[in-house]
């Protein structure tokens, strides 16, 4: 009997959704799994996401990793029932610049996404048509993209759970991919400094041990955010289970 899954994702807004994406394509043609896609971008209903898209085997946990060959037989699995190990965070810096998201720094963007592969992503076109209501920053060191921070309204977000508002910013997904340094801290303060008299606070969903679905719980806390709604466990393929929470900072509006 095939393996039913379901694959939930606010349309291309990541390249790691359109990687699953084929995957899971492939796997459902050659007869290995039945999987049903389901595009939320155009919806108003709220969805069980805590990231941009995840996968939902039937009588298995869902995931919020990306599906991709190295660990596709783990979804024919059964869950690792254990505790995630612990991220070691990186060392933080500071970066040399920081632009705007817009349509001249979103190669840009994708490009730490991807961690500077030459891949083509549906990304772009996802940006230029959801512009009006997404927006964020692109962080460079040494002139190389390296560090992202992208942000909706939260009232035009589709992750259920959160507190939605479009006096309050959420953070869809803030990323560094160096190597050696990570610069997440840096262009969250930019933000928060760029974002303050247009929105009352930012908010943000954080793992406990492990960065996903945007870092730490600690790393956000050593920032100024407090934690204002567990949301319960999720699963990491491979690895096992994360606590993951919902936290939010109050943005300072006086001059």
């Amino acid at each position: 009997m095939k393996l039913r899954t379901t694959f939930i994702h606010w349309g291309y807004q990541c390249p790691w959704c359109e990687k699953s994406i084929e995957t899971l394509t492939r796997l459902a043609q050659d007869g290995e799994i039945a999987c049903r896609f389901e595009d939320v971008t155009a919806t108003d209903r709220r969805t069980p996401l805590v990231s941009s898209f995840l996968t939902s085997a039937e009588g298995l946990p869902g995931t919020g990793s990306p599906i991709l060959e190295k660990n596709r037989r783990m979804l024919f699995e059964r869950a690792i029932p254990l505790p995630a190990p612990v991220d070691a965070e990186k060392p933080q810096a500071a970066l040399d610049t920081i632009k705007e998201l817009n349509a001249d720094t979103i190669q840009d963007s994708i490009a730490v996404c991807n961690n500077h592969t030459t891949e083509k992503s549906k990304k772009e076109r996802w940006y230029a048509q959801n512009a009006d209501a997404y927006f964020g920053f692109v962080g460079y060191k040494a002139g190389k993209p390296v560090c992202i921070i992208e942000m909706s309204a939260a009232a035009d977000c589709p992750f259920d759970r959160i507190e939605r508002s479009a006096d309050i910013a959420q953070i869809i997904c803030i990323y560094s991919n160096a190597e050696d340094r990570d610069y997440k801290l840096d262009i969250l303060n930019h933000a928060e400094m760029a974002l303050a008299g247009a929105f009352k606070s930012i908010q943000i969903i954080a793992g406990r041990r492990t960065r996903y679905p945007n870092g730490t719980k600690a790393l956000f806390e050593a920032a100024g955010y407090a934690v204002t709604r567990e949301l319960g466990p999720q699963y990491l393929l491979g690895k096992g289970y994360d606590e993951v929470y919902l936290m939010r900072k109050d943005l300072r509006t006086e001059p």
